[in-house]
C-alpha cells in the first residue's frame, strides 16, 4: 500500500476515535448525575435517643392574671398586650412584677438580682462598721524664711567702708562676728567728746563741789549714750577709754546669728544715714507655707501637729505645728494658706523648697463605709445596702468627711448592715428603671389598649 493510502486511512480513524473518547467522557460524568436525579430521597435519620441525663428544659411558667407591657425606652408607657411603642417604636416587653419593690427613696425601687447576675455585673459588698476614724489632709507647701527672725544691718551715720569682712551673700555669721570696718567723721567726734569727758571728771578734786562732779558724770554718761545709739557696744567704749584716745576706724558686729541674704555695699563704698547695707535671715527655725482646700479648712486648728517631707529626701520626715491660719482665700485656685513652723538646727529645709505636707485629724469613733458604696445624684448620696435573698435595697444617706478610702456616715445606715461597693451604678440603673414601672404600674404611666 502507498502512503497516500495510509495517509488518508489515519485522517478517516482519527475523527471517529475522538468522538468516541468525548462521548465515553460525557458519560462517566452525566449518567451518576441522572441516576442521582432520578434516585428517590433517602430516608431521614433516626434520632439518636435521650438519656435521662440531658432533657430539654422545662417551658418558662405562665404568669397567673394579665400580663402588662411596657417600652424600654419610655418605661412610663404600658400596655396590656404586645406591640411597639408609639413614640419610639420600640417593640414593647413583658414585665416581670417580682424583680422590683417600692422602697422608701423616691425614684428608686428595691430589685432582686440573681447569684448569677451578680456574678455577671460584679456586685460585691463591705460591712458597714463604727470605728476610730483619722483623716489626713495633704497640701503642697513652700519653706520660706521665718519673718520674725529676719534682721536688716544698717547705719544711723554717714562715712565710709574700709574694710568688708563679708564678701558674698550666703555666708553664715555668728551673733558678735564682724562684719566691716568703717571711718565717720561724726563717730570720731563723739569718740572725742567721749575721751574729754573721761578726762575732765578725773581732773575734778575732792575740793570740787558736789554740782561740777555732777555735771562731769553727766557728760561722761550722754558720751557713752550717744556711741550706743550708733550700735557700738560697751567692749569698744570702754577700750576708747582706757586707750583715752578715739578710733579712726569702727568695727560693726553682727547681732543675731544667721545667712547673710542680701549686701548692699562694697569695699570702699560711702554710705548714707540709713541706708541698709546688710539682710540677715536666722535658719534655725522656717516657716512652711501650705495651701489647703476650702471644704478641708474646718478639720484644721491652731497647734496641729504637721508631718513634712521633701521631694528629694522622701525618707525623712519633719515634724512641725500650725502656728497661723490665714484669714483670706486665693479666688483662683480656692486654697486658704496656712502656715507651719519647724525647727531647722542641721539647716535641710532651705527656703524655697516645696514640700509635701501632712496634717492628721483625730475624727473620733464614726460609722464609716467604703467611699465607693456612695452614689452621688447631685442632690441626693445613695447607697444600696443587701437584705439578703438577693434584694438591694436605695437608701439615702447624708455623708460626713472623706478619709483614707472610707466616708463618714451621718444618718441612713447602721453598723453591720452590708452596703453595695462594686456594680452599684448598674444596680442603681436598673433600680431606677424598676421605680418607673411600678409608678406606671400604679396609674401615673401612660396607658394604651384598654
Amino acid at each position: 500500500m502507498s502512503d497516500a493510502t495510509m495517509s488518508r486511512h489515519r485522517m478517516v480513524r482519527s475523527p471517529a476515535l475522538l468522538v468516541l473518547v468525548v462521548g465515553l467522557a460525557l458519560g462517566g460524568v452525566l449518567v451518576p448525575f441522572v441516576f442521582a436525579r432520578l434516585a428517590p430521597p433517602p430516608d431521614p435519620p433516626t434520632p439518636a435517643p435521650q438519656s435521662h441525663a440531658t432533657h430539654e428544659p422545662p417551658p418558662a411558667p405562665k404568669p397567673d392574671g394579665p400580663v402588662t407591657y411596657y417600652c424600654p425606652m419610655h418605661p412610663s408607657y404600658h400596655s396590656d398586650r404586645p406591640g411597639v411603642c408609639p413614640i419610639c417604636s420600640m417593640a414593647l416587653v413583658p414585665m416581670n412584677p417580682e424583680t422590683g419593690a417600692s422602697s422608701g427613696t423616691e425614684g428608686r425601687a428595691t430589685v432582686t438580682v440573681s447569684p448569677e447576675r451578680r456574678q455577671l455585673i460584679g456586685v460585691r459588698t463591705a460591712v458597714v462598721e463604727k470605728k476610730a476614724v483619722a483623716k489626713t489632709i495633704r497640701a503642697v507647701g513652700r519653706v520660706d524664711f521665718n519673718e520674725k527672725a529676719l534682721s536688716t544691718v544698717n547705719l544711723k551715720f554717714g562715712g565710709w567702708v574700709e574694710e568688708l569682712f563679708v564678701k558674698s551673700t550666703g555666708e553664715l555669721v555668728k551673733k558678735g562676728s564682724p562684719l566691716l570696718s568703717l571711718y565717720s567723721p561724726e563717730i570720731l567726734e563723739a569718740e572725742r567728746n567721749l575721751v574729754l569727758a573721761k578726762q575732765a571728771l578725773s581732773t575734778i578734786g575732792a575740793d570740787s563741789g558736789n554740782d561740777a562732779k555732777t555735771f562731769a558724770e553727766d557728760n561722761l554718761r550722754f558720751a557713752r549714750d550717744r556711741l550706743r545709739l550708733w550700735d557700738m557696744t560697751d567692749e569698744q567704749i570702754a577700750e576708747i577709754e582706757s586707750k583715752g584716745q578715739p578710733e579712726n576706724r569702727v568695727t560693726l558686729f553682727a547681732k543675731v546669728d544667721g545667712v547673710v541674704t542680701r549686701r548692699d555695699v562694697v569695699q570702699g563704698s560711702s554710705f548714707e544715714p540709713g541706708k541698709n547695707l546688710f539682710e540677715i535671715a536666722d535658719l534655725s527655725t522656717v516657716w512652711i507655707n501650705a495651701d489647703v482646700y476650702e471644704y478641708e479648712l474646718p478639720d484644721v486648728a491652731l497647734g496641729q501637729e504637721a508631718t513634712v517631707r521633701l521631694p528629694s529626701a522622701p525618707d525623712a520626715a519633719f515634724t512641725g505645728k500650725v502656728v497661723y491660719i490665714y484669714p483670706y482665700l486665693n479666688e483662683a485656685t480656692r486654697t486658704n494658706r496656712v502656715r507651719l513652723e519647724l525647727p531647722n538646727a542641721d539647716r535641710k529645709l532651705k527656703p524655697g523648697m516645696y514640700t509635701q505636707v501632712s496634717i492628721a485629724v483625730d475624727l473620733g469613733e464614726q460609722l464609716v463605709v467604703d467611699e465607693s458604696a456612695v452614689v452621688f445624684s447631685g442632690t441626693r448620696d445613695i447607697v444600696f445596702v443587701d437584705l439578703g435573698e438577693g434584694r438591694l435595697e436605695p437608701r439615702e444617706v447624708t455623708i460626713g468627711p472623706r478619709a483614707d478610702g472610707n466616708i463618714v456616715i451621718r444618718s441612713g445606715l447602721s453598723a453591720g448592715e452590708k452596703a453595695v461597693v462594686s456594680g452599684n451604678f448598674l444596680v442603681d440603673s436598673e433600680s431606677r428603671l424598676k421605680s418607673a414601672l411600678l409608678q406606671g404600674a400604679s396609674g401615673s404611666g401612660h396607658k394604651h389598649g384598654q
